[in-house]
């Protein structure tokens, strides 16, 4: 499985980076991610979803796609989007899009986090990728 995530407002170099794109290839136990957002800005994310052989997986067959940020991988979420709460939209056939407002990137305290995205189809759960999630600290006064 494949995943490319375009980040709107800041770029991630991960695997293989091709400006503004971050190109990831599944590998096991899942796909590695790293995310970085500015401290109340908002933040939006493309992610385009395919299979091994490179063919797309479609976000209409997907039942539930959620993107979490915890504090640490067995922490409760402190954001949690979901396609069927409307906060992941379809933007093309296997691509789906994302938005951070600034009062979530806001709730968080600088540092690191750990971040993850999940789908199910039918009775299958499958985790795309996970990893850090990285909140910078920008506002003026508060260093």
């Amino acid at each position: 499985m494949s995943l490319v995530v375009t980040q709107n407002i800041v770029m991630v170099p991960i695997l293989d980076v091709v400006k503004t794109n971050v190109s990831l290839v599944r590998k096991i136990p899942i796909t590695v991610i790293e995310l970085n957002v500015n401290q109340h800005d908002s933040a939006g994310f493309n992610f385009t979803v395919t299979d091994e052989v490179g063919d797309p997986i479609l976000f209409t067959t997907m039942a539930e796609v959620v993107f979490s940020v915890a504090r640490r991988k067995n922490a409760n979420s402190l954001i949690s989007l979901t396609k069927t709460s409307g906060r992941l939209y379809e933007i093309a056939a296997n691509q789906f899009y994302l938005e951070l407002t600034s009062a979530e990137t806001g709730s968080l305290d600088p540092g690191e986090y750990y971040c993850e995205i999940r789908y199910s189809v039918d009775s299958r759960v499958a985790t795309l990728g996970g990893g850090i999630f990285r909140v910078a600290d920008t506002q003026i006064g508060d260093l």
